[in-house]
């Protein structure tokens, strides 16, 4: 029963911290401008500083719908794909052809919510691997290109257009 009363204390909280403070940002902004203000009041308000940093970072968590950050998936590839939400990591193997991966810009932005994908060839050939946006464009490009071995990117989507870092 307590655990029960617990979660929903914290389901609570996580609400209206969402209600009081629209990122998670300006709620550690908050804690460091008045609750760490000063070093006794820090030392002071450690539990409640405690509790809103461990707050936030479960928030943080559970919007990016893993552990601390969301946990990435690895998949190995060697044939033409379409990217899902099942792997973010794609060793793409061209040892028998060039390989195309497909990436759905709504799949990979959700309500402000950014889903990293990264892609790497892994093998020390001719063939390419193309990565290729199902609708809109990648870096303002209809696709892009990785020639060379061990070569990699990290993908972002906007939900209509993909870019690199």
């Amino acid at each position: 029963m307590k655990k029960i009363v617990l979660i929903l204390i914290v389901a609570c909280l996580g609400m209206s911290a969402k209600a009081q403070f629209p990122t998670m940002d300006s709620l550690r902004n908050f804690t460091n401008r008045y609750i760490r203000n000063s070093a006794v009041e820090a030392f002071q308000n450690l539990r409640l500083n405690t509790v809103l940093n461990g707050l936030s970072r479960f928030i943080d968590s559970a919007r990016a719908g893993g552990g601390g950050a969301a946990a990435d998936k690895l998949t190995t590839i060697s044939s033409n794909t379409t990217a899902s939400t099942t792997a973010n990591i794609y060793l793409v193997n061209t040892t028998s052809n060039s390989v195309t991966l497909t990436i759905n810009p709504n799949t990979f932005y959700t309500s402000g919510t950014v889903i990293k994908i990264y892609v790497k060839k892994i093998t020390n050939n001719f063939n390419s691997v193309t990565i290729t946006p199902s609708s809109g464009t990648i870096n303002g490009a209809s696709s892009y290109t990785l020639t060379v071995y061990n070569e990699s990117v990290t993908i972002i989507s906007n939900g209509t257009n993909l870019f690199t870092l």
